[in-house]
């Protein structure tokens, strides 16, 4: 048998491996993948977290039920069992607690808030260890790029309760009726929560516009912060921060969005006592609570006093997010629904004072105010 001879010469060997070009093709391709599927992931991430954030906000607004349900009445926005601060009481009706320190037995926290009713202290993170507790529930998740809070700080919230579409102001509603009127409770104003006692609060009977067209919550991204020489806690000067001001002239819709978005800048919100920032005390009554002036995403002002002074006295208050294009609020229904940044809110924006309605009548920033009282007296349809 003859054996064919076979050529086992070097090149005629069989060539394996990648050139450099093909090389480069491949990861060229696999860097366009990843391209295009980034922000489909980080897209999908988001929405997960503003679910969730959603959810939060369901959650409250089931305490808030079962609150009422408990008590015949919403709670306060600012109220509780009185103390005393600098020898001013807060307020004259009540104390300074936020309406969320009521729900907590009604969110799974009856512990913390046994805790908080035993000592009866002001809500300050500096006295007591109760209110340096963050509650989960108060986070959204999407807010993750504030800076951290310190062990120190005080239990925040990314949720605020609606007082209507005037100032926040201290003791009382601006344009609201401060002292026994008729219907009208002493200090509540347009909203579903005011400065009150707990035994004072809105009941649902009285949200003649009724709970599927009223706010009750809403989102509120909180300040970016920073630690200054004298180690006071800062707000730093950006999108998220809050113009603060010691004489009041940014007090209107008009003057706080010429001040928040002039060239000239906006100061941060400091007293040396505490920053006064919405959200910043999960606990404390004058910083929990936002208005439906100026659109979502909008100018946020507050005042600044002096200690000793009544600190927290108004401030125009708009929820924020970090969420694209808009926010999420909470009807009284416990109806959880998304608010573009481009809802109607009237001739607020122009607006150089709070136009002369009390606690009923139309209000003067449109569809979005209107959401945000109980009785504006309008069939309100949303833009």
């Amino acid at each position: 048998m003859t054996t064919s001879n076979r050529d086992f010469s070097i090149g005629s060997r069989r060539r394996c491996g990648f050139t450099l070009v093909e090389l480069l093709v491949v990861i060229a391709i696999i860097g366009t993948l990843v391209g295009l599927l980034l922000p489909a992931v980080q897209a999908a991430r988001e929405t997960a977290r503003r679910s969730s954030c959603g959810n939060n906000l369901k959650q409250f607004g089931v305490a808030m039920h079962n609150y009422h349900d408990a008590k015949g009445s919403l709670p306060y926005g600012c109220g509780g069992p009185a103390w005393s601060d600098f020898g001013l009481t807060y307020p004259n009706t009540g104390g300074g607690f936020s309406g969320f320190v009521a729900m907590l037995p009604f969110c799974e926290e009856s512990k913390l808030y046994d805790a908080i009713m035993a000592t009866n202290n002001r809500p300050d993170p500096g006295q007591r260890s109760e209110y340096r507790r963050q509650v989960q529930v108060g986070l959204c998740p999407s807010d993750f790029t504030t800076v951290s809070r310190l062990s120190t700080e005080a239990g925040r919230s990314n949720y605020l309760l609606c007082t209507g579409d005037k100032l926040v102001q201290h003791l009382c509603e601006e344009g609201a009726v401060c002292a026994s009127s008729g219907s009208t409770p002493v200090g509540v104003g347009r909203g579903l929560f005011g400065f009150d006692s707990d035994s004072k609060g809105v009941r649902f009977k009285d949200v003649t516009d009724g709970l599927s067209k009223t706010i009750a919550m809403a989102e509120f991204a909180f300040s970016n912060l920073y630690t200054d020489g004298s180690n006071n806690r800062r707000v730093v000067n950006d999108e998220y921060a809050t113009f603060s001001s010691v004489d009041g002239t940014e007090r209107t819709p008009r003057n706080c969005r010429a001040a928040y978005l002039g060239t000239a800048g906006y100061s941060p919100a400091a007293n040396g006592r505490e920053y006064i920032v919405p959200g910043s005390n999960m606990y404390a009554g004058r910083v929990i609570l936002f208005n439906t002036m100026l659109q979502p995403n909008s100018a946020v002002c507050v005042n600044r006093n002096a200690p000793g002074a009544s600190e927290w006295q108004w401030g125009i208050i708009p929820p924020r997010s970090r969420h694209i294009g808009g926010v999420q609020v909470v009807f009284g229904d416990g109806a959880v629904t998304w608010i573009s940044n481009t809802i109607d809110n009237g001739t607020a924006d122009a607006s150089g004072n709070q136009a002369s309605a009390g606690p009923s009548g139309a209000s003067i920033a449109g569809v979005w105010g209107g959401l945000g009282t109980r009785n504006d007296g309008k069939v309100t349809v949303m833009q």
